[in-house]
């Protein structure tokens, strides 16, 4: 589940996110959904910050679940982004390759200087 997006998701329709095996289940990608629970003058509680637009990443849905929130799916069609694993790159090769970069970025930098 974890990455990088690095080519386009697709949009789906969801019409049911099993809440007891959530963290298996869930893809990585965008969700529109409602999390009740929202204080209606308030954007964040106990740790969670809400989107009055209703669009959450996995992550937001994962923190949100372990705060015992309940989340319901959109009606609306299309109602998630998802990346398949396919379009992800992994989190250690990006960090590796902008290491790269970076150091790439700074020799060329220190040529200039001279």
């Amino acid at each position: 589940m974890s990455g990088w997006p690095v080519r386009a998701g697709e949009f789906k329709t969801i019409t049911h996110i099993k809440t007891d095996s959530i963290k298996d289940q869930l893809k990585y990608g965008i969700y529109r959904v409602f999390i009740e629970g929202q204080p209606a003058e308030q954007k964040c509680t106990r740790g969670f910050h809400y989107n009055p637009a209703g669009y959450y990443t996995h992550y937001d849905l994962l923190i949100a679940m372990d705060l015992g929130l309940h989340i319901e799916l959109s009606s609306e069609s299309p109602n998630a982004l998802i990346f398949e694993q396919t379009k992800l790159i992994n989190g250690m090769i990006f960090s590796i390759n902008g290491q790269v970069i970076l150091q790439r970025s700074r020799k060329r930098m220190e040529k200039w200087k001279k």
